[in-house]
């Protein structure tokens, strides 16, 4: 004999239900806690037992009704699944640790879906619409169910999603948009990222420029574990700071270069003497006027690597670059606002200790020293002094000779 009752019965204790096959099942506030009236019931079932096979005991009843709600449960779940799915589309995905063309086009999906709603937030509240897009990223990332595999995944999808956006559009808003994935992307901080970086370091923006250099200096130690990717990367920085006009995004390149390992730092330096070169060159031509704050993050990498220097010619080429700086900034001094003669007191005070340092037992001047003293003439004197080191018309500075070879002047 098989128990029936309708399905509308569950949420109602009093309902009753009738089934075809003559037994009557009332649920009173709960099958399971409370028995039923088992003398209604046979009452019930006597007035027509010649039609019904013999009561069952209660026992067999409530096992009967146990079963058949649970069978009720079970059915429901795949509507819950898929309600689930639908709330949590990265629910099935997150827990991967192999992704093929399915799972990689739900995560496309997912992360188009986030742009689309930085785009539309973009315009009303560009703040607000940033952090969220920074959030769903990071609750991603935190979320106990996420594999390293499907972080990774996320990152390069992500970066993939950038180079995508960036340059789409040239309006105040695609602007907005290209920093806020620009900050996700230093967000996520994961090597896999890198297609995006390097798309940013190409961008019309300075902050853009600014947050991928400054990724890529965060992700040093993680690169430097493959070879050619490190070489791929010190290539990418190369060219970007031969380019770059903005002192904070070049600061950041110059950063993102300081590979200190052995393996990496002859590699690094080479490219960063070679930044040098083009941002004295740009100050030469005028394009670059303003003396920052950047070349003293490049200072504080040759000094930390200076003992690599065992190539002449790298060394000498270095010593040239350092001695133009030099002259440039003593040239500049006396014409500079008070915020930019502070930045120039420290380039000067470390580049001329790093010629010292990488000259050493040549003897040269002390532009420094004169600077310090601060009274009338100190202009002048400082002049003097760089003419101890580069020379002037008929007059031979310490670095005119070989193996420095700098040209009189400096320039």
């Amino acid at each position: 004999m098989t128990a029936c009752f309708s399905l509308r019965s569950l949420p109602n204790p009093l309902a009753e239900e009738d089934c075809d096959c003559g037994v009557s099942i009332r649920f009173i506030e709960s099958a399971v806690t409370r028995r039923p009236d088992l003398k209604s019931i046979q009452r019930h079932n006597q007035s027509d037992s010649e039609q019904q096979a013999p009561n069952r005991p209660w026992p067999v009843r409530r096992t009967a009704w146990l079963m058949t709600a649970a069978a009720v449960a079970l059915s429901a779940l795949p509507v819950l699944a898929q309600d689930d799915a639908a709330s949590d589309p990265l629910s099935g995905v997150r827990v991967q640790r192999n992704f093929g063309p399915s799972q990689g086009q739900a995560v496309d999906s997912w992360i188009a879906a986030q742009i689309r709603k930085l785009k539309q937030g973009v315009s009303s509240d560009a703040v607000e619409a940033a952090k969220q897009l920074r959030q769903s990223i990071r609750q991603e990332m935190n979320n106990p169910a996420s594999t390293p595999q499907y972080i990774s995944h996320l990152a390069e999808r992500m970066g993939a999603a950038a180079v995508a956006e960036y340059g789409a559009g040239e309006g105040p808003e695609d602007l907005e948009v290209d920093r806020a994935i620009a900050r996700v992307l230093k967000d996520l901080n994961r090597v896999p990222v890198r297609d995006g970086l390097v798309a940013g370091l190409k961008h019309p923006a300075s902050e853009v420029r600014y947050l991928s250099a400054r990724t890529f200096a965060e992700l040093r130690g993680a690169i430097s574990d493959d070879a050619a990717t490190t070489r791929s990367v010190i290539t990418v920085l190369k060219a970007a700071g031969v380019d770059e006009s903005n002192g904070t995004a070049l600061a950041a390149i110059y950063q993102a270069l300081s590979y200190t390992q052995d393996r990496h730092r002859v590699e690094a330096l080479t490219a960063l003497v070679d930044v040098l070169a083009a941002q004295v060159t740009r100050r030469k031509d005028g394009q670059q006027v303003i003396a920052t704050r950047a070349e003293l993050t490049a200072f504080t990498f040759i000094r930390r690597v200076r003992d690599a220097l065992t190539n002449q010619q790298l060394n000498a080429t270095l010593v040239q670059q350092l001695a133009a700086t030099l002259a440039l900034d003593v040239g500049r001094f006396s014409s500079a606002m008070p915020a930019e003669k502070i930045n120039l007191e420290e380039r000067i005070e470390e580049c001329e200790s790093l010629l010292d340092d990488l000259t050493s037992p040549l003897s040269g001047g002390s532009v420094r020293k004169e600077m310090k003293k601060r009274e009338a003439g100190t202009e002048e004197s400082m002049s003097l002094e760089l003419i101890k080191w580069v020379g002037a018309e008929g007059q031979a500075g310490a670095l005119n000779s070989s193996p420095w070879s700098v040209p009189v002047g400096g320039l």
